[in-house]
């Protein structure tokens, strides 16, 4: 079966199987992720495969952005990530079934957990409530004050592969 049809048949289960969408979604992404490596256009391959050029663009970003980072068992929901900022960009709204959301802030539960943006958000939450929290600090135990100590050089070395600098 040539990878179109394995696309097609991928994307049709996922329509249709409540407990295999996201397995199927992850597997047809992989494959629009290769198709596309092999030159041809989103927009031909969302013909073939009856579906909007800006999904197969979304799919792919997917496959990119986690679907090569995770062990097959482990992967993300796969709607979690397609209707992340990093998938779609900010300037568009999450998608609620067909139909775009209403114009507001991306909400924590629009953007899922298996996100830069909600790990960022999750560690810089964490930061705040020891901070604010001080009562708690005597139950820190050795681990737990070596792995803060290190959090700067953790988060230094982020920013030096984005090669950003950080506002003062």
């Amino acid at each position: 079966m040539d990878r179109i049809r394995r696309i097609i048949r991928h994307e049709a289960a996922a329509d249709r199987d409540d407990t295999a969408i996201s397995r199927h979604r992850w597997q047809a992404a992989q494959l629009i992720w290769e198709e596309l490596q092999t030159g041809t256009t989103m927009t031909a391959l969302g013909e073939a495969i009856g579906r909007s050029r800006q999904h197969v663009l979304y799919a792919s970003r997917c496959w990119e952005l986690a679907g090569q980072s995770y062990d097959e068992g482990d992967l993300p929901p796969f709607n979690t990530i397609y209707h992340s900022v990093e998938v779609r960009g900010s300037q568009h709204p999450p998608v609620i079934g067909d139909q775009p959301a209403r114009e507001q802030p991306i909400t924590q539960d629009q953007v899922g957990p298996h996100t830069a943006h909600a790990w960022v958000e999750q560690a810089s939450e964490a930061v705040r409530s020891l901070t604010e929290h001080q009562a708690t600090w005597p139950f820190l135990d050795a681990n737990d004050i070596a792995t803060l100590a290190n959090l700067p050089n953790r988060i230094q070395a982020i920013v030096d592969q984005l090669a950003v600098s950080v506002p003062a």
